[in-house]
């Protein structure tokens, strides 16, 4: 059984906040403990995206935008939604420039500032956290396609399914980080 209370199961954390808690750890064990805790599909893509070496976005720097002035969590959209459509803006996708930088600024302008500025790190590559690399989530997720050299586009949607060897190996991450 997991340590998890009620509260946490239930809770709901947006992409900045789960990044401030892998910025909190001090080594790469206690950085394995929480990403496991706060998997999910959406931060699996986002490292995909980040630590795949096809993966190559058309935009270095963000457009100007008008920044939503909510508070976090309560803007128009969040990353967790727009994260699968972040392929939009990859260079193979063969749009026209002028149409990816207005779909860029729609999409910057419905989220909240942090998460703007989330984007920017995933175009460049660096999500900003020292130890987080392409070998610690290599090594929590090792099913994860990071190192493939099929075009990322082919991939990157596709769910890995679970089996009981995966849930096992949970398990096992699990314990050995709980020592």
């Amino acid at each position: 059984m997991t340590d998890r209370t009620i509260k946490e199961l239930t809770m709901t954390f947006t992409i900045p906040e789960i990044l401030a808690k892998f910025r909190a750890c001090t080594t790469e064990d206690e950085l394995k403990k929480v990403i496991w805790k706060y998997q999910s599909p959406v931060l699996k893509m986002m490292f995909q995206y980040v630590f795949h070496p096809n993966s190559h976005f058309s935009f270095t720097e963000l457009p100007e935008f008008k920044p939503d002035p909510g508070p976090l969590g309560l803007s128009p959209n969040n990353l967790t939604n727009e994260m699968r459509r972040l392929y939009i803006f990859m260079d193979s996708k063969k749009i026209d420039h002028d149409k990816k930088e207005q779909l860029l600024i729609q999409l910057l302008e419905s989220v909240h500032p942090t998460e703007a500025a989330l984007v920017g790190c995933i175009f460049r590559h660096d999500l900003e956290i020292p130890l987080l690399t392409r070998e610690v989530v290599k090594s929590v997720f090792p099913k994860l396609r990071l190192d493939n050299l099929m075009p990322i586009n082919e991939f990157l949607l596709e769910e890995i399914p679970l089996n009981k060897n995966d849930i096992k190996r949970g398990q096992e991450i699990w314990s050995q980080l709980n020592k």
